[in-house]
């Protein structure tokens, strides 16, 4: 064999890199494997704690499809102001997760709106930019209290992160068209199917 290897020397490196490309993989996969649920986890807990961060009242949520919704929409849950077992229960609001790109990155924002429409908690889950990470922040905080379905900013848009602030503001515009779908006398005491409670 030692005589083989030595004449055909192509086939004794591709031998060698094969068997490195396999073990590599099979490493790799098993790393995958071993994290994957403990990073789902994490983005879980995160997403709960924004929620609670944006929307302080809520005891308990239900998720709701958005199947209907646009991309930018990764999930929305209507809030409940008492544990999901509760017969008086009340629905306090909405509560958005909504994720955009443009050229300087990604943004996923969580925002909540209360039942009349006006936004009662807005922040960042995360903000991948290059520029202008602050300015973004504080034009984010300037919809908070405003009505989400006119989107005018309670002062003055600073500027320097337009791209920045056209991808939230379409975001926004998304959430705000999901919301206005949403039917506000949900009835509170049934669970609908699926729902996905806390």
């Amino acid at each position: 064999m030692k005589q083989f290897l030595d004449k055909n020397p192509m086939i004794h490196f591709t031998s060698v890199l094969t068997l490195i490309a396999i073990i590599c993989g099979i490493l790799i996969g098993g790393i995958n494997a071993w994290t994957s649920p403990i990073i789902t986890a994490n983005e879980e807990a995160a997403t709960l704690v924004a929620y609670q961060e944006v929307l302080p009242q809520m005891v308990s949520y239900e998720a709701l499809s958005v199947d209907q919704d646009a991309n930018s929409i990764l999930s929305k849950v209507v809030a409940y102001d008492a544990p999901k077992d509760d017969a008086n229960k009340n629905i306090i609001g909405y509560i958005y997760k909504g994720y955009d790109t443009n050229g300087y990155g990604s943004m996923t924002i969580v925002v909540a709106v209360d039942t009349q429409g006006i936004i009662v908690g807005a922040k960042f889950l995360s903000l991948n930019q290059t520029l202008n990470l602050d300015t973004t922040r504080h034009n984010l905080s300037l919809y908070v209290g405003t009505d989400i379905s006119d989107l005018s900013p309670n002062g003055d848009i600073v500027s320097g992160a337009t791209y920045s602030k056209n991808t939230m503001v379409s975001i926004l515009s998304d959430i705000a068209d999901s919301f206005a779908t949403i039917n506000v006398s949900i009835d509170p005491f049934t669970t609908s199917k699926g729902a996905v409670s806390v």
